[in-house]
């Protein structure tokens, strides 16, 4: 849960390194909190179906979806920013990123996030597995 808030305080900070449990915690709680979401207008739309011209159920739908639209807009730019950071991690460009938007794409994008962090420090910062005054005793 940490790692969640940490992506959050670290909401459009697109430099530096992210860890692979900084990533991936992250990303498992981005995913229950997205479910959670889902569920109510599901549930509203599966009881709408039963009543076809029924205005106020479709009003119900609408408000339901709102939560999940208003958090996926919300959540877009820290998603971002910590998939930026596990790459810079790897040594790698945040540019990368864009070939999420090419067909299969988003396996490279997940292969990508899926390689250890580089040992020491790399072109995008230190090692943020190594606290600052480890570094400096030795």
């Amino acid at each position: 849960m940490d790692f969640y808030v940490l992506a959050w305080k670290r909401y459009a900070q697109f430099s530096g390194r992210s860890t692979l449990g900084e990533y991936w915690w992250f990303v498992l709680f981005h995913f229950i909190v997205i479910m959670l979401l889902v569920i109510p207008p599901i549930v509203a739309a599966i009881v709408s179906s039963n009543k076809p011209n029924d205005t106020q159920s479709s009003v119900v739908v609408g408000i339901s979806v709102a939560p999940f639209v208003l958090y996926m807009l919300a959540s877009l730019i820290p998603s971002l920013a910590v998939t930026i950071r596990r790459m810079h991690d790897a040594n790698l460009s945040g540019w990368l990123y864009l070939l999420s938007f090419l067909p299969m794409g988003n396996i490279a994008v997940l292969v990508f996030t899926l390689l250890p962090g580089t040992a020491g420090e790399n072109k995008y910062g230190p090692n943020p597995l190594v606290s600052p005054a480890a570094a400096v005793t030795g």
